[in-house]
């Protein structure tokens, strides 16, 4: 019922996407970096209030600082959108260890290409964090190293994120995240501020919804079910509104996770134009 609201909502205030002007940059296509994991893809990005592992480098950094687990996750995915007419490959491999009463911490690293030579990205992240007040709160920070070229036009930068997430109540975590505090020279990766709350409702249900505003006047709604039954099998809808182009986009998510293993199929696609479809899957090993 949750996603069928949000949905509605999303239509309700639409505007007629004839209107708007050709996509001039991969942030006016509504090309989000940090969103490829299936987990994330899943649940629309809205991730930054739940306890996550592998997900932490990019989603908000304190959110595996709860945890204490060390896994490590490889995956693959591929994505077409309307400002990129050829098809992105994308190939990932992350560990995150939380297994110490010290630190916990993490690495990862991608690497993105254009079909057709239209262009390619890489980038190397890292992360600490730790939980503080009596094992409440979270704190972490990820630092990233991106370079890209796309049409023959080349850039790199270095960045933070910075993360908290409070264990409000038994069943209720709120989070929030300053994306890219570095700031940037082009439109690619702005800042950005998120906040976000998780309900679970039962101990197989649960519910998220993510605010986020870009200081270039983007804002990102997003909300997600997610439903892990005991035999393993997991669950997620969700869906996300980009108030900046007026646009809407669902999500799906599909896994097995076991206590030594997971297999997750993750998607998210655009309702409106300019249209981005996006599917990931990954494996990942629990140690």
């Amino acid at each position: 019922m949750f996603i069928f609201i949000v949905y509605a909502l999303c239509t309700i205030f639409n505007f007629n996407s004839s209107t708007l002007l050709y996509a001039q940059n991969p942030s006016d296509a509504d090309f989000d970096r940090r969103i490829f994991m299936p987990r994330t893809l899943g649940l629309s990005g809205s991730m930054g209030a739940r306890i996550n592992l592998n997900e932490s480098l990019y989603i908000n950094p304190a959110s595996s600082a709860h945890s204490r687990c060390f896994s490590v996750d490889g995956g693959y995915m591929w994505s077409k959108n309307s400002f990129f007419t050829n098809r992105m490959d994308n190939f990932y491999i992350n560990a995150v260890d939380t297994d110490s009463e010290v630190m916990g911490g993490g690495a990862g690293f991608y690497k993105r290409r254009v079909k057709g030579g239209a262009g390619s990205e890489w980038e190397v992240r890292g992360m600490l964090n730790k939980v503080i007040l009596g094992k409440r709160l979270g704190f972490g920070v990820s630092f990233s190293h991106l370079a890209h070229t796309y049409y023959n036009q080349s850039s790199s930068n270095f960045n933070l994120d910075v993360g908290l997430m409070y264990l409000l109540f038994q069943k209720t975590i709120i989070g929030t995240t300053f994306y890219n505090a570095l700031g940037d020279d082009d439109d690619i990766r702005s800042r950005s501020v998120d906040f976000s709350v998780r309900q679970t409702f039962w101990d197989f249900f649960a519910t998220s919804l993510s605010f986020e505003h870009r200081f270039d006047k983007k804002v990102y709604f997003s909300g997600g079910l997610e439903m892990l039954y005991r035999n393993g099998i997991m669950i997620t809808v969700s869906g996300r509104r980009n108030q900046h182009l007026k646009t809407n986009s669902w999500g799906l998510g599909l896994g097995y996770v076991a206590p030594k293993v997971s297999f997750v199929y993750g998607t998210m696609n655009s309702v409106d134009y300019p249209y981005n479809f996006q599917h990931s899957f990954s494996v990942r090993v629990f140690f």
